[in-house]
């Protein structure tokens, strides 16, 4: 069978066009294996590959620009995948866009659209036959809110309804965001012109039409053998069509009744309530990295960050975290929350300095128990790269009461092996260490919950980072 691939792309001198996929003949995904394009019919690149093969295949392929200093322009996003079966016919034409880094359509596919405002139900792959007797297939990707609408399209030619909104044709869902549809259009007029719609699922009447120009095929395929696949990036819409409001908050300002003396992770579901109440979809919060320097009410400067990574102690619930044995010791604790929740404002030096006893109280009672904690080695095993070296500099800062490291004598100078040695679980001083581990871990695990809590209710979580790294930090010191 003959594969026939073509992309609309209009380059500048000395640019040309490559494709590369995961078979051999387009060379396993090797980027100096890949097959360059030839220049065709104005602004379209085509390949033509002839492959031996009696099977249905998944075949997963990009595009990329090369220039020729070598300079390499690839894709928005991942890469494409379509389904392809020599039955369909001898020569099958895939007929791509090119996906722009810098198309605003490709907001709609970021993670709180996808995965937040228009999350959709998951929806099993389903194998979609391409018709032996229809000549063309339709694809398209939409990562909107539709699920009150089916996917119609509608064009110029007659079994496309000659633009007539009632004879719209309704695509099949054949993945999560992926729809399609498969139509005979060898006996019609060329160019076809077309668009895609939304259509009200119970009337079947169109909703929205897609913004910009119509789509266009120009030519009719050569002969029954041929067919064509059209890949169609996304629906077209006007980013203004979206809008959302959000409100912007530090977390240490939102306290409720099971803080302690400051807003903590855990509160931040109270807020996505009241989000949900107000229609608020967003949530901005400020940073929220750890910045204890010098253990003073300094540190509550929140852009003063000593690791672009770690997350701050002063937002960890610790009844969350763990369970103390003593009741004498959980007696004191509850009277000290009261106490500091009481308080009109934030004593940062006074809950900074009783969280961080507790916390060590804790993990000092439950340590045992983390050998076993597959959750728990997982996260070191996976954060080791930011986590070691954070909890090695925190070690030493509190060892040399300062967090400026050119002070620390021999370990002023950071390196891969002084790190092993701090890190060293064998060690007499690794409690010291780990309990950093610890820290991180819990504040992670109450950091996800309530980012969760906040997606199932349709709110996202937006951050805030300082601009830079602070003088005397982890960061600095590595």
């Amino acid at each position: 069978m003959e594969l026939i691939f073509r992309i609309d792309y209009q380059t500048v001198w000395g640019q040309k066009i490559f494709i590369s996929g995961d078979i051999k003949e387009l060379g396993n995904h090797e980027e100096d294996k890949a097959l360059e394009m030839s220049y065709f019919n104005g602004k379209q690149w085509e390949l033509k590959l002839s492959l031996k093969t009696t099977k249905k295949f998944s075949l997963n392929y990009s595009y990329f620009v090369k220039d020729d200093s070598g300079k390499i322009i690839k894709e928005w996003g991942g890469n494409r995948v379509v389904s392809i079966s020599p039955l369909w016919g001898k020569s099958i034409v895939i007929q791509d866009q090119w996906k722009s880094n810098n198309n605003s359509q490709n907001i709609f596919s970021t993670s709180p659209f996808k995965e937040v405002f228009f999350a959709k139900n998951k929806v099993a792959i389903k194998n979609t036959a391409f018709v032996k007797k229809n000549s063309h297939q339709f694809n398209i990707n939409i990562n909107l809110d539709v699920k009150d609408y089916n996917v119609c399209i509608l064009g110029s030619s007659r079994k496309l309804g000659n633009w007539d909104w009632s004879k719209s044709l309704k695509l099949q869902q054949v993945a999560d965001n992926d729809y399609n549809i498969s139509l005979d259009l060898k006996t019609e007029i060329f160019p076809i012109e077309y668009k895609y719609g939304l259509c009200d699922k119970k009337t079947g009447d169109i909703i929205e039409l897609e913004d910009g120009d119509n789509r266009i095929i120009i030519n009719a395929p050569k002969n029954k053998e041929e067919k064509k696949i059209i890949n169609d990036n996304n629906f077209i819409r006007e980013f203004e069509k979206w809008k959302g409001a959000g409100v912007a908050v530090p977390v240490f300002s939102i306290r409720s009744n099971s803080s302690f003396g400051v807003g903590e992770f855990n509160d931040i579901k109270q807020l996505v309530d009241w989000s949900v109440k107000t229609n608020m979809k967003l949530i901005q919060i400020l940073p929220i990295n750890d910045t204890i320097a010098t253990h003073t009410w300094v540190d509550s400067y929140p852009y003063a960050a000593i690791s672009v990574f770690s997350l701050h102690p002063l937002y960890l619930n610790l009844e969350k975290a763990g369970e103390l044995a003593s009741d004498v010791t959980k007696g004191v604790i509850s009277d000290l929350q009261k106490r500091y929740n009481s308080k009109k404002e934030v004593d940062y030096e006074k809950v900074m300095n009783i969280k961080l006893r507790y916390i060590k109280q804790i993990y000092t009672e439950t340590r045992d128990h983390l050998k076993k904690d597959k959750d728990y080695i997982s996260f070191v095993k996976e954060n080791e790269d930011w986590l070691k070296p954070y909890a090695a500099f925190s070690f030493l800062r509190d060892l040399y009461e300062t967090a400026d490291f050119n002070n620390w004598g021999k370990y002023s100078k950071f390196s891969e092996e002084l790190l092993n040695n701090l890190c060293d679980d064998s060690s007499t001083h690794f409690a010291d260490i780990e309990l950093h581990y610890f820290t991180q871990y819990h504040l992670h695990i109450q950091l996800l919950e309530a980012s969760d809590y906040a997606n199932k209710k349709g709110v996202i979580l937006k951050g805030d980072i300082p601009i830079g790294i602070f003088r005397n930090s982890v960061d600095a010191w590595t």
